[in-house]
């Protein structure tokens, strides 16, 4: 099975400040994603200038411009992970205080080499630098919530 991930994640009252008004889905601990669809990647002026290139694979100055101005108010971390059959790869940025603040930070999940434990996973340490709490979830990904689906246009087809 896959697993495909690319969005902002801050508290979900981070978002109000979008300039853009883009639609943010609620997760777990009062946190929100804001998807990354191709829409939104578009929206938010596509791929011509690519900071943190080649870590990342869909994040633009638009992305980043927007986390740098959402981070003024909380800490917002930026993810990417594209996994399947047990491989693929997670990349994280967090911003504060429009700042960056941790990474970027990249992990490749390779079939026959052993991965780190999960709370060193990079998405779990950028939840970890947003403040989310792990509680009796097997890790902080779980605990918000990012397990409920597994593609990036899901999120925007619940109701």
């Amino acid at each position: 099975m896959g697993y495909q991930l690319r969005g902002l994640i801050g508290r979900a009252d981070v978002f109000a400040a979008d300039p853009h008004h883009l639609r943010t889905v609620a997760l777990h601990q009062q946190f929100a994603l804001l998807p990354i669809t191709n829409d939104v990647f578009d929206a938010l002026g596509g791929g011509e200038d690519r900071p943190f290139a080649p870590i990342f694979h869909f994040m633009s100055r638009g992305i980043a411009s927007l986390a740098e101005h959402l981070s003024a108010r909380a800490p917002i971390a930026y993810c990417e992970a594209d996994l399947f059959g047990g491989t693929g790869e997670q990349a994280v940025v967090v911003w504060n205080g429009s700042t960056v603040t941790l990474g970027p930070v990249a992990h490749e999940f390779e079939w026959n080499v052993p991965d780190p434990p999960r709370e060193q996973w990079p998405i779990n340490s950028a939840l970890a630098a947003l403040g989310a709490i792990q509680g009796e979830a097997s890790d902080l990904f779980d605990a918000i919530g990012l397990s409920r689906h597994r593609w990036i246009e899901d999120w925007l087809d619940q109701s």
